[in-house]
């Protein structure tokens, strides 16, 4: 046998992987990008506004209102910290601080008696939070709105909540 016929015969061609979604992939995170940079529809900042101002005036007038509607608004508030922490009214940071003690007093009080009321200080905190929100939602876009969504849940499984002294509720 000749020396050439003994070695292995290299092909200059290889086989690449096969992408099972094909160019669906590089098309959709195209979308992605896009539909980050649009702003909330008409639709969905009266939707996300009713949702919020709803419980709000649950609690407010005491027709039974639930851990539900503590956790809506909560969120909300959680929310509308990250964004202005991201620049959506950063100057407000403080008031959606003092919203979420009132909140986070509510819970305690909530948790003790059953009854999900705010105490005086709570319903001008929230009620001036909330506007600001609404504000918010109207220049925010939808990417912001969604790495806002994502931070809240991954600070909450970190364990980064607000804590007050049980006492003080």
């Amino acid at each position: 046998m000749s020396k050439r016929a003994k070695q292995k015969r290299i092909s200059p061609y290889r086989q690449r992987a096969i992408n099972p979604t094909g160019g669906l992939s590089i098309i959709t995170n195209k979308f992605d990008r896009a539909f980050d940079l649009l702003q909330l529809e008409d639709e969905q900042i009266t939707t996300l506004g009713i949702t919020n101002w709803s419980s709000f005036g649950k609690m407010l007038s005491g027709t039974s209102p639930t851990i539900d509607d503590w956790a809506i608004i909560t969120n909300s508030m959680n929310m509308a910290l990250l964004l202005a922490e991201d620049g959506y009214g950063i100057e407000h940071q403080e008031q959606f601080n003092r919203a979420l003690e009132g909140m986070t007093r509510m819970y305690f009080r909530g948790k003790r008696t059953g009854l999900w009321r705010f105490d005086g200080l709570a319903i001008n905190d929230v009620r001036d939070a909330l506007e600001l929100h609404d504000q918010q939602c109207v220049l925010v876009s939808k990417g912001d709105i969604k790495r806002a969504m994502i931070a809240v849940l991954e600070r909450i499984d970190a364990g980064h909540v607000y804590h007050i002294e049980a006492v003080a509720a």
